[in-house]
């Protein structure tokens, strides 16, 4: 689980060059009834009245509406009639009747966005099509629809090899009062021959949202709340009382991946990452949308953390998918940090909009090699006539990395909006499109571009930008058009590539994470690096690292400082008590000699065994002390350390007590510790001792001496006897 950590994704971009489209008419149907229309085939005349507005642009809640809800399938075969429906809508109080419908066409098929957008915002010309007299009355507060049907046989479009494509329509009627209401789309024309099919990929992100970022745990939280891991042969004590208190404050995913009192080995203090990560609270739509995409042409760039959910991981497995960074990471954010290079967490890994060279110098540098990108960032560094190619190594481009450009104005129609507004001005502005439009409209961008080289196809990659809906209908309607050829991104590699890119900017743009705040993450690196040099268990602790790093510079809470602070904030574990690595606190340590040792007990509250000494910081030279080697300290343990000090005057201390890591990383807080100097009590004590014993001695000697015998001398003739009636030799 832990491996599937890793990604990023790229592309780039060109200037649209347009061929010409043919000018052929439809026919103008006579009046129709029950939406079985007679018609008769009459061309169209020029000078026709200009279209009206769209429907997109809003209107008062209180007026009757005309929408266009279908246009039958996604492209218009040849020899199938046209239909399509109309919903009109009353919310007035009084009924409405419509006078007749009148079905339009645009004269000839779009060259540019511009043009698109020139016909939903109703600016261009049209002609008669087909009309439909019947009356259709509404009641109040009521809908109703009519469908307008023009029959194959009445349809004078042009269905040639280079005739096809898209065409404007437009809806019109006149209520009994005289208002106007009206609404437009598109209609693509397929040809009635075979088209060399261009190979087409659909790019679908699926990342977390800023909800479920915004209530993701810190490191800290994690740290605090992990099952300890030691090794094999290490004691399994009870966790210390701070870190049990702590664990109960806040728990996240109650759910230890390593049972108490069972040894650990290297790598499951990392496993239990997958437990304490909060599920998306999308995670059925996710599911679903993997279980419906087609099963070629769709390509998910994946948040990599999606796998710790055992719904969305057997999901993923089964499709065609890339990895972007873990929790989709900012490389910008990172680079902006300080950090050398952004860490691969996966294979098959790519950046996803990254249009700067100094970040795909930076993605480069941590492996990532492939980059998707809009074709607003990156432009051909030779004007062209058309929409370059989809896919551009970077030994041809000069670009650090290879490039997949995905159609700006293919993304704007994906997620709703007017082709070409990203590039012209704001997406608010713009209006919002109907499913149906956003789908018509994205193939009729698709068909627009394949018809500028008809003989010369490049590879074409639509992209569903972050944050927008993934609506798989209009996915299929692309990859099944008759000019497309499902294709998945490693098959774009194989097509035709075209010009030379360049990016437009050296750097990236501003970043809304304060500087400080950045800092304070390259810090907390740094010192975690450190902490993982001191530990067995040093590829979880750097992986956890890279993993909380990337939750920090979360792409989805760029546009959330606080969240990205916060995250920050929690980096920091020698800041949080209940993480400390530190002496404990003790009484007043008695010294009455010139060398001793001093015994301190240190604690480690973190979930990983770690190599510590411990530092004391004297406020003079009354008091020395060495660094004993260090020594491992156990998961949720303590160990006792034997300080050698030695005096060199006497007094009271107040000494610090800091333990370190073997690189001097410091861990957790010092610790304040009273010492009471009397570096001569020990010789003085052994003098005035020796002195007494001396004394007490002398004393008894004299005492003997002046005393003298204490019984009369005995014959040598008496003790023999002595002896031998001692020994039975003689009777008494």
């Amino acid at each position: 689980m832990k491996r599937a950590l890793r990604a990023l994704a790229a592309a780039s971009l060109a200037f649209a060059g347009l061929a010409g489209a043919a000018f052929c008419a439809p026919a103008q149907a006579s009046p129709t009834t029950s939406g079985s229309p007679a018609v008769s085939a009459i061309r169209f005349a020029l000078g026709a009245t200009r279209a009206p507005a769209s429907a997109i642009h809003a209107q008062k809640s209180t007026e009757p509406q005309l929408t266009i809800t279908s246009v039958g399938a996604p492209v218009l075969s040849a020899d199938t009639p046209l239909r399509v429906t109309v919903s009109v809508s009353n919310p007035g109080t009084e009924p409405i009747t419509l006078q007749r419908l009148d079905l339009r066409a645009a004269y000839s098929s779009p060259l540019t966005d511009q043009h698109i957008r020139d016909w939903m915002d109703g600016n261009l010309d049209s002609a008669l099509v087909t009309r439909d007299s019947t009356p259709l009355t509404v009641a109040p507060g009521a809908s109703t629809q009519r469908t307008i049907v023009v029959p194959a046989q009445d349809l004078t479009w042009d269905t040639s090899q280079f005739g096809w494509g898209p065409r404007g329509i437009l809806v019109r009627a006149y209520t009994q009062n005289g208002v106007l209401l009206s609404d437009t789309s598109f209609i693509i024309v397929a040809p009635k021959v075979n088209l060399d099919r261009t190979p087409t990929t659909v790019v679908a992100p699926l990342t977390r949202s800023s909800q479920n970022i915004t209530q993701q745990g810190t490191l800290t939280e994690f740290l605090a709340q992990a099952q300890p891991v030691r090794l094999a042969q290490e004691p399994q004590p009870t966790p210390s009382t701070s870190s049990s208190a702590h664990a109960s404050t806040a728990p996240l995913v109650p759910a230890p991946k390593t049972p108490a009192g069972q040894a650990s080995e290297p790598g499951d203090l990392a496993a239990q990452v997958s437990t304490f990560v909060k599920e998306p609270e999308n995670t059925a739509q996710i599911t679903q949308i993997l279980a419906d995409a087609p099963t070629t042409g769709v390509e998910f760039l994946a948040d990599p953390t999606l796998n710790f959910s055992e719904q969305i991981a057997p999901a993923l497995q089964a499709r065609t998918y890339r990895y972007l960074p873990a929790f989709d990471a900012s490389i910008p954010a990172a680079g902006a940090a300080g950090i050398a290079k952004a860490t691969k967490l996966a294979n098959e890994s790519v950046t996803f909009d990254l249009s700067d060279t100094q970040s795909l110098n930076l993605a480069k540098a941590g492996g990532y090699n492939e980059n998707i990108v809009s074709s607003n960032a990156f432009y051909p560094n030779a004007a062209l006539t058309y929409t370059p190619a989809a896919y551009t190594p970077a030994h041809t481009s000069g670009l650090p990395t290879d490039v997949f450009r995905y159609d700006q104005s293919l993304a704007d129609a994906l997620a709703g909006v007017l082709p070409g507004t990203t590039a012209t001005g704001t997406r608010d502005s713009a209006g919002t499109l109907s499913a149906l439009d956003s789908r018509q409209l994205a193939l009729t961008v698709a068909a627009m571009q394949y018809r500028e080289r008809p003989n010369d196809q490049r590879g074409i990659i639509a992209a569903f930008e972050r944050g927008t809906t993934l609506d798989l209908a209009t996915a299929k309607a692309l990859l099944d058009a008759p000019w497309a050829k499902p294709a998945s991104l490693e098959e774009q590699k194989t097509t035709p590539s075209t010009g030379e890119y360049a990016a437009r900017n050296t750097r990236p743009g501003a970043d809304v994470v304060a500087k400080a705040a950045l800092d304070s993450l390259n810090q907390a690196r740094k010192h975690l690096a450190s902490i993982a040099k001191a530990t067995p268990f040093s590829a979880d602790v750097t992986e956890i690292t890279d993993l909380y790093t990337s939750l920090s510079l979360a792409q989805s809470a760029t546009g959330i400082p606080s969240v990205a602070t916060h995250q920050i904030a929690g980096m920091d574990i020698a800041a949080d008590p209940h993480l400390a690595v530190k002496v404990a606190e003790t009484s007043t340590i008695n010294m009455i000699s010139e060398a001793s040792s001093i015994p301190l007990r240190v604690v480690n509250s973190l979930p990983f065994p770690i190599s510590a000494s411990v530092v004391l910081r004297m406020p003079d030279q009354r008091l020395r002390a060495d660094s004993p080697a260090p020594e491992i300290v156990g998961a949720n343990n303590a160990a006792t350390f034997s300080i050698p000090v030695k005096a060199y005057g006497s007094g009271d201390l107040s000494v610090e007590a800091q333990v370190q890591t073997p690189t001097g990383a410091e861990l957790g807080t010092p610790t304040e510790l009273d010492i009471r100097v009397r570096a001569q009590w020990e010789n003085v004590g052994t003098i005035v001792f020796g002195t007494v014993v001396v004394l007490l001695f002398a004393i008894g000697v004299v005492k003997s001496v002046k005393k003298g015998r204490r019984s009369a001398p005995v014959s040598a003739n008496e003790f023999g006897e002595n002896v031998k009636r001692s020994s039975h030799q003689i009777s008494d």
